[in-house]
């Protein structure tokens, strides 16, 4: 998980002033795709799994989806400090400073102290989950200094480390107690994360659109919230058996194999019914917050106000398609 909300907050992040404006926009935008569209498929679950109505507000993990709720809860606090840092006159680094204690407190104080209200409360705010907002915010701070981050990663040092980092603390984890542990995982929980960020940056040539597994890849990114919200419904039950195989038998190479099989089989059906249902340009703008094609719009002002401007005095059709491309890779 730590990793999911690190790309959340890389993702997340954008150069704006947070004031009461920006807010309503961007909850204008937020609200129906992380609240609205995974309360339908949440009550939907509940109705086909026959389970308790309750369990929707008092469940820290929502049946599972709790994910969607859990980061638009970050995103509110992430935005209201923001705001208040603002108006207090703080600088930058100061907000920061606060999200990111912020976030030691909770990964720290959630596992081991646990909750300091009523544990009901507690679930309906989803608190065991807090634990994560630490890699959300160091997410946000990636994005912002990007540059930064990636000088970091093309020093070989500081690669090796993370990587000897990480496995040091799985061989000998059973050796670390306490809050120790707890400290020590998250250093290691963040060298994961970036381990897999500076893999796919190294190999970013492999996942272009022009390669088969690079838009195999972007296409099942883009619909990673279908996938989310679809993939309960399919998940095989009755596989007690299997699992007490595999924990006798340690086939490492065979449990991999079954556990991909499965995982690509459910990933192919959330993605064909993505597809039907997205058949509707309503769910799609509004349940799913697609945004409207407007590239041959755009492409049509672009070639517009270069003709008012006298740029295309006369234009082959080559040349005009040419402009059009243009205008959309812009766009």
């Amino acid at each position: 998980m730590p990793l999911f909300f690190f790309v959340s907050g890389f993702v997340f992040y954008k150069d704006v002033i947070w004031d009461r404006y920006t807010f309503a926009s961007f909850m204008k935008k937020k609200i129906p795709v992380q609240i609205l569209t995974p309360t339908v498929f949440l009550l939907l679950y509940v109705y086909i799994k026959d389970l308790p109505v309750i369990g929707v507000l008092t469940n820290g993990f929502r049946y599972g989806y709790w994910f969607t709720y859990t980061l638009f809860l970050y995103f509110l606090f992430y935005i209201f400090v923001k705001i208040i840092s603002r108006r207090l006159r703080l600088n930058n680094f100061v907000c920061h400073i606060i999200l990111l204690l912020w976030g030691i407190i909770c990964y720290i104080t959630v596992p081991i102290w646990g909750f300091p209200v009523d544990q009901d409360v507690a679930m309906f705010l989803l608190m065991p989950h807090w634990c994560y907002f630490l890699f959300f915010v160091i997410g946000v701070l990636v994005k912002e200094h990007f540059s930064c981050f990636q000088t970091l990663l093309d020093n070989r040092y500081f690669t090796l480390s993370l990587i000897i980092l990480y496995f040091l603390y799985n061989i000998f984890r059973e050796y670390i107690i306490g809050i120790v542990d707890v400290g020590v995982g998250c250093m290691c929980r963040l060298c994961g994360v970036f381990i897999v960020f500076a893999f796919f940056r190294k190999y970013s040539s492999a996942f272009t659109k022009e390669k088969l597994l690079g838009r195999s890849l972007q296409y099942i990114g883009r619909h990673t919230l279908d996938i989310y919200l679809l993939h309960y419904f399919f998940l095989p039950v009755g596989l007690a058996s299997v699992f007490t195989f595999f924990a006798d038998n340690e086939l490492p190479s065979l449990e991999i194999f079954v556990s991909l099989f499965i995982a690509l089989l459910i990933i192919c059906l959330c993605l064909i019914i993505s597809n039907v249902y997205r058949l509707s340009p309503w769910i799609e703008q509004y349940m799913f917050g697609a945004k409207k094609n407007t590239d041959g719009y755009s492409a049509f002002c672009k070639i517009r106000t270069l003709a008012e401007t006298g740029v295309l005095p006369e234009l082959s059709i080559e040349e005009i398609n040419e402009e059009i491309t243009k205008a959309r890779i812009e766009k």
